[in-house]
């Protein structure tokens, strides 16, 4: 007896097959021009959104302070900070203050997120600050390979003085 076209095929009957497969074949063609609409549609960057004085604290005390302003159309930056230990799961167990502020070099802004780079006495450190919301932000310590990277910072927006 010969095959009827209702062959099952893999489980599936010919015809069904024959719609899966080409369902299949639509969807991998239009996937990436999906994601090349959603990535041109995403909004430009908008430094303004990260203006102001972020302030990070430890046991209720504040220990790192970021500001960033516009000059011009560029954005800048200045950050102080201490001394931070970590346990070893990456968690601050203790902090010292250090007075003073440095500039910061702005690598790049994306949408939400802001790459960086600051002076230390042992070299340059590279930071990931990004907006949780408009009042809200958490910077990631970028740590070389082998030592253990603090688990990311939180900062606190500081209302706008009238």
């Amino acid at each position: 007896m010969r095959p009827t076209p209702n062959h099952s095929l893999r489980g599936f009957p010919a015809p069904a097959f024959f719609v899966l497969a080409a369902v299949a074949v639509f969807s991998a063609a239009t996937l990436p021009a999906s994601a090349a609409a959603q990535k041109q549609s995403a909004p430009p960057p908008n430094p303004q959104a990260f203006v102001g004085t972020w302030t990070a604290t430890f046991k209720g005390s504040p220990f790192m302070t970021i500001r960033f302003a516009m000059k011009g159309e560029k954005l800048t930056g200045t950050m102080s900070s201490g001394e931070i230990s970590l346990d070893p799961e990456g968690n601050i167990v203790a902090v010292t203050v250090r007075p003073g502020e440095r500039a910061i070099t702005i690598e790049k802004v994306e949408h939400d997120t802001v790459r960086l780079t600051g002076g230390e006495k042992n070299g340059e450190l590279r930071f990931t600050f990004r907006l949780k919301d408009t009042s809200h932000a958490q910077l990631e310590i970028l740590s070389p390979p082998g030592s253990t990277a603090p688990k990311p910072i939180q900062l606190v927006k500081e209302a706008a003085k009238h």
